[in-house]
């Protein structure tokens, strides 16, 4: 198989395994060959420690042996921060310092060169949830490197990597994401992580739940996590052994209760689909206060000029059930419906019924 056949070949199975997980050791040897290189592997670290992934042409066992010597080591010593490393972005050890301070290691000693492995390995980050990292790893024998080029094929490959954990983290959940309103109030759904991130996109009630103290930036950054220590440790029990979950509630500012329902979450995957590693591990419900939500359209009618019967239908959009459900409930038709949201649409600005529910629930 010539080259570009085999580069091919890598990209085609990078793309099944995102679709079957259980096919990534295919993809890894695909990998290395396209790299022309010895070994491949998928490493998942959690806190710069070896938790989990595979090396699918070196003995299983020395993989192992190499996660127990990582285990004692100082963490982030020799690994990739993913603080400070981009997705994607292929790195190795270059600087003499780094080589002679890894080649003084004890995994250099004895993993690395009883394993024949060169210390111009190249590395790259592909995900990172929580405290876990997973990361790509491609080696040439002790007297062999990797050349420029070589770097860049490898970031070409990481791309198509990069899709394939976001392919992966939209198969892994089947949980609802929408909002909605009951019997106590408007209730707003939470995807969150086993480390207390949330993974539902952007919702509008966010900047409530943080009033409430129940949600902050996580330390990447990038999300944003619980911080109620109650809720914390019934996301706790909501994944194995026990999957039980919990409710408690709190009060509001002005002293109305707030529910909070936890349920364990059952997402889809296997494994070995190491490129999600946002896995759901709860659903948090929260239930927000019946009363707070007309009053704010209440304020909102009066900014922009809404009529009576306006307002009514904005109230009843909120509760997510489309025109035909507000028709009903408010007496007239869907064409009637139709023709308020279109006025509330231009009063308001918005184009959509999820922008302008965004905007009355805020």
């Amino acid at each position: 198989m010539t080259q570009p056949n085999k580069l091919d070949h890598a990209v085609s199975e990078i793309y099944e395994a995102a679709l079957s997980p259980e096919k990534w050791d295919s993809a890894l040897v695909a990998i290395a060959e396209a790299m022309g290189a010895s070994h491949s592997a998928m490493m998942i670290l959690e806190n710069g420690h070896l938790v989990d992934g595979s090396m699918p042409m070196m003995d299983p066992a020395h993989l192992k042996t190499y996660a127990n010597i990582k285990a004692n080591e100082p963490t982030g010593e020799f690994g990739i921060p993913p603080e400070t490393v981009s997705l994607g972005k292929v790195v190795g050890i270059d600087s003499e310092r780094d080589r002679e301070s890894f080649e003084a290691s004890v995994e250099y000693r004895e993993w690395w060169t009883e394993h024949d492995l060169g210390i111009g390995a190249l590395f790259a980050n592909l995900a990172i949830g929580g405290s876990r990292l997973a990361q790509i790893g491609i080696y040439r024998p002790r007297d062999a490197g990797f050349t420029l080029t070589d770097r860049e094929r490898l970031e070409n490959l990481c791309d198509h990597l990069l899709r394939a954990s976001r392919i992966e983290k939209r198969l892994s959940s089947n949980l609802s994401q929408t909002s909605g309103s009951d019997s106590h109030g408007f209730t707003t759904n939470l995807i969150v992580d086993q480390d207390y991130q949330i993974l539902t996109d952007a919702n509008p009630t966010l900047d409530y739940l943080r009033e409430l103290g129940l949600i902050e930036a996580s330390r990447f950054g990038e999300k944003l996590a619980l911080r109620h220590n109650e809720l914390k440790n019934l996301i706790d029990k909501a994944q194995p052994p026990a999957q039980s979950g919990g409710s408690f509630a709190i009060s509001s500012t002005d002293g109305q209760r707030v529910w909070i329902d936890v349920t364990p979450a059952s997402p889809k995957g296997s494994e070995t689909d190491w490129l999600c590693l946002d896995r759901p591990a709860a659903l948090v419900q929260v239930t927000l206060p019946k009363k707070r939500i007309p009053l704010r359209v209440h304020g909102l009618a009066r900014e922009f000029g809404l009529t009576p019967a306006e307002r009514a239908v904005a109230v009843e959009i909120i509760k997510g059930d489309g025109r035909a459900a507000t028709a009903r409930r408010l007496g007239v038709s869907d064409s009637t419906v139709r023709s308020h949201l279109s006025v509330i649409f231009q009063k308001t600005g918005v184009h959509r019924q999820a922008e302008l529910i965004e905007l009355l629930v805020g």
